[in-house]
């Protein structure tokens, strides 16, 4: 015990991080180690010692209700944006049916600078509170609202995943699909599509529409094609269907993207191969 307090002190991060770890470890009862995990959280100089405290106390001490008051507090103003989503997400695990702290995450959701803080509440809210009457219409209004794309695509994940019985889901997210600014939020609407709704056979039509006419231009290698990824799922889904050939055909000849037009080419050459 004396030793694990001597490596708090030490100057090397690893030794202050790791003695945190093993001072919740084994001392789960110890009211002093509980304090002093709790100065740590709120004092230490240090983000990585702040962060790691915060998940210990929330690991160990999860109903004890000064920590609850902590992970509120640090969700919502801690100096460092690692410190508020390990808050976050740790608000998100323990406390599913308190609307105090629902009411904190949807504060953090919308008013955080941190884009992954923001997205961290938006999936925390999705799964935790996915019963309360309210979470889908919040979600929805995520999906379609916040200026970030990385917050929009966990909103359009999450809208896909935890309601995909919802009679209406597969229309908002096929709106996401053919609106969203961002062919980040785009590609995961219609990957998303293909995961949860690839037994309904209405879709193939749009996907053809996905495939011909969304707007991706590409400025770097890296980029995932809107139209690639849909003439994907309809390989993959509807391999026999007369219209598949014809897309690949077409796309290959007539597509703006390079790398779509060498696919397509690779994907009309597996095909004939494998009909001789």
């Amino acid at each position: 015990m004396i030793l694990i307090y001597c490596s708090l002190e030490d100057d090397i991060l690893f030794f202050r991080s790791s003695a945190v770890q093993e001072l919740a470890k084994g001392w789960q009862r110890d009211l002093n180690v509980l304090n002093t995990l709790k100065n740590i959280a709120i004092e230490d100089h240090n983000v990585d010692v702040r962060d790691v405290s915060v998940q210990e106390l929330a690991k160990g001490w999860r109903e004890d209700l000064d920590v609850l008051n902590i992970l509120k507090n640090r969700a919502r103003e801690g100096r460092s944006g690692a410190v508020r989503i390990s808050a976050i997400q740790e608000l998100g695990k323990s406390r599913r049916k308190d609307l105090d702290v629902l009411n904190i995450l949807k504060i953090c959701a919308q008013e955080d600078k941190v884009v992954d803080a923001r997205s961290a509440a938006v999936r925390a809210i999705a799964r935790g509170w996915r019963e309360n009457s309210d979470t889908l219409t919040w979600i929805k209004a995520c999906a379609q609202g916040d200026v970030s794309w990385t917050v929009r695509r966990v909103a359009v994940q999450e809208l896909a995943r935890g309601w995909r019985e919802g009679l209406n889901t597969s229309i908002w997210i096929k709106t996401c699909a053919q609106e969203d600014v961002s062919w980040i939020v785009r590609s995961a609407a219609v990957q998303e599509l293909a995961r949860g709704w690839e037994s309904d056979s209405a879709l193939f039509e749009f996907w053809c529409d996905r495939t011909l006419n969304d707007p991706f231009e590409r400025e770097y290698d890296w980029q995932d094609n809107p139209r690639q990824i849909a003439l994907q799922v309809i390989v993959q889904q509807y391999p026999d269907h007369p219209k598949t050939t014809e897309l690949l055909q077409d796309r290959a000849q007539n597509d703006i993207d390079e790398k779509l037009r060498d696919w397509a080419t690779k994907q009309l050459n597996r095909l004939t191969d494998a009909t001789e």
